[in-house]
């Protein structure tokens, strides 16, 4: 059953300036709720250098920690307020009020041995998915 999250309209332009501003080598903000009634995005890039910010929200169910490419996350809440999420492995969907929505694809992040922390992060991101599943 998909949980939800509201941001309200009072936040909800701040919150899509501050997504469209991250800028680095990093493209992924951490969504979690740890704290009732408040969304914390978290964004560190491969320098360590990083940003949270809170925002009050309104939720139903739990949402699951989930991360997005903060450009697309922006341009799919300029679509609808409403995060709706089933778990950290589907993707999400932003929906408003009067119908539209957009499905959101989750950040993968691939650990890797042998390897630089620089490569250890990939977020594959998108309003559209690519995957196409292999049926036999």
């Amino acid at each position: 059953m998909p949980q939800s999250v509201t941001i309200p309209d009072t936040h909800k332009l701040a919150l899509i300036s501050w997504l469209r501003s991250l800028n680095g080598k990093s493209n992924s903000v951490r969504l979690t709720w740890e704290t009732p009634g408040h969304l914390t995005l978290a964004h560190r890039d491969y320098d360590t250098v990083g940003a949270t910010i809170w925002v009050p929200v309104t939720t139903e169910g739990q949402p699951p920690a989930i991360a997005f490419d903060p450009k697309y996350l922006a341009d799919a809440l300029v679509i609808g307020p409403t995060l709706r999420l089933v778990d950290k492995l589907n993707p999400g969907m932003a929906t408003s009020p009067s119908g539209n929505f957009c499905v959101l694809m989750k950040c993968l992040f691939f650990i890797c041995l042998n390897v630089s922390f620089k490569d250890t992060l990939s977020c594959r991101s998108s309003i559209h998915s690519r995957f196409h599943p292999h049926r036999s």
